[in-house]
């Protein structure tokens, strides 16, 4: 018996001394502490405005966030992938095109979205909210999209390029440029419309920050500036690259929708409480899945990676079920165990009149950990160039919940609306691990 402890624990040790452990640990450290600052940002937000306040900055961040999530190609995904096969296999000029390529279209698909909010922000302020004086809100926050936008491909730069530490850091600066200056703004009185403008100056700065990082990356490592790139060099890849953005484009349009529209339709059909109740539940939801995340992002390039250099199926799989078992399971045990308390948390930090919020919360979370445990498994599909099937399922998840978002919303409110997100949504991600064994199978090489 002793034995076999000292075995499990040598094979533990040397586990957490991997350069993925190492990776995962150095993401989710910076994301907690993005998380708690955060999390610290909602929480006196929340005191400050009460609920009827925090609702009505809900629904103002909520049509231009929904804009975002319709107009955004959301290149990182698409550009991390190539990026890490062309650092992977020495191709610097085709890396940098990609980096180009991604700049152009994040930058015209936010400008995009800041003029359609310009057209028809006021009638949405109007006619849907009740509340004209709402419009100045969503044309500010709209607005710092155009500079935001160098944020995706700068952080898939630094991504491709395994820089973990510097994406712990701005992590944490983007957190803590939003809490100064949303605190500040609301401090000095400005309200609902205060909250609106810190977000939005901390979008743009973090916009040009990521931008002047991965550029500097870049001419340190000897690839060059981006945008001297030629397109030319990335010629052969067009119809891939213009299926692979496509269907992305799909996927972070209906994913955007299920983030932001139940918060308009709670917000229209029972009032900006319940809107503001399911956005504190999001962010809370978020803050949860840090870890997943961080193991997401470590994984994803390294996929990439062994995909371009063409390594066997069979060596995926034991990478993904390694993961598994020493990754994804303690990470959904830890989720777990935060859901069972948020009884005593949430009135805590909130305050009593958040606790309505619990038993929403409880459900979406239960889908947070149980998606942990298989973290992976969209980076799977993306390396292997399935992203079409990965939309595909997806679709079949967001149709019937944005179909039965108003029914829910008017018989069971916010409580019923989480319970649909993620009874759906855990469905989705079985249907997707139950075909990823057959993809592997097909696509072996």
């Amino acid at each position: 018996m002793n034995q076999i402890s000292q075995h499990l624990i040598e094979d533990a040790r040397q586990f957490l001394r991997s350069p993925s452990v190492q990776d995962v640990g150095i993401l989710t450290i910076g994301q907690y502490v993005a998380a708690a600052i955060g999390f610290l940002t909602t929480t006196v937000a929340a005191r400050i405005l009460g609920p009827e306040g925090y609702g009505q900055a809900a629904l103002i961040l909520a049509f231009p966030s929904l804009l975002r999530s319709v107009g955004n190609f959301k290149s990182l995904t698409v550009t991390t992938r190539y990026l890490a096969g062309f650092r992977a296999t020495g191709k610097g000029e085709e890396f940098r095109a990609i980096t180009k390529l991604g700049y152009i279209i994040d930058e015209l698909a936010f400008l995009g979205v800041f003029l359609t909010v310009l057209i028809t922000g006021r009638w949405v302020a109007e006619h849907v909210y009740n509340a004209s004086w709402m419009f100045r809100g969503m044309l500010i926050y709209a607005a710092s999209f155009v500079i935001l936008a160098f944020r995706g491909g700068s952080f898939a730069v630094l991504t491709a390029f395994e820089k973990f530490r510097w994406l712990s850091a701005l992590y944490v600066l983007e957190k803590g440029l939003t809490f100064i200056l949303v605190i500040a703004f609301l401090l000095a009185g400005h309200g609902v419309i205060g909250l609106v403008l810190g977000m939005a100056i901390s979008n743009a700065l973090m916009g040009l920050i990521s931008l002047g990082t991965a550029t500097l990356l870049q001419m340190r490592n000897g690839i060059g500036v981006w945008w001297a790139a030629s397109l030319g060099s990335i010629r052969s890849l067009r119809r891939e690259l213009l299926s692979f953005f496509s269907w992305n484009y799909v996927m972070t349009t209906l994913s955007g929708a299920i983030a932001q529209v139940p918060v308009m339709i709670l917000g229209a059909v029972r009032g900006p409480d319940e809107a503001g109740f399911f956005r504190l539940a999001m962010t809370l939801v978020n803050v949860s899945s840090y870890p997943m995340n961080a193991a997401h992002r470590v994984a994803y390039p390294r996929l990439s990676a062994k995909w371009a250099k063409k390594e066997s199926d069979a060596a995926l799989r034991r990478d993904v079920k390694r993961w598994t078992l020493h990754g994804g399971v303690p990470i959904g045990l830890a989720i777990l165990g935060v859901t069972l308390a948020l009884p005593l948390i949430i009135p805590l930090v909130f305050g009593e009149n958040y606790r309505p919020v619990v038993p929403g919360v409880q459900l979406m979370m239960l889908g947070v950990a149980f998606e942990s445990v298989f973290f992976w498994l969209n980076s799977f599909y993306y390396a292997l160039g399935k992203v079409g099937l990965w939309v595909g399922g997806y679709s079949l998840y967001a149709a019937p919940v944005l179909g039965l978002s108003w029914f829910i919303s008017q018989r069971w409110g916010f409580v019923g609306l989480a319970g649909l997100v993620a009874g759906g949504r855990c469905l989705f991600k079985s249907v997707m691990l139950t075909m990823s064994r057959r993809i592997g199978r097909e696509v072996g090489r």
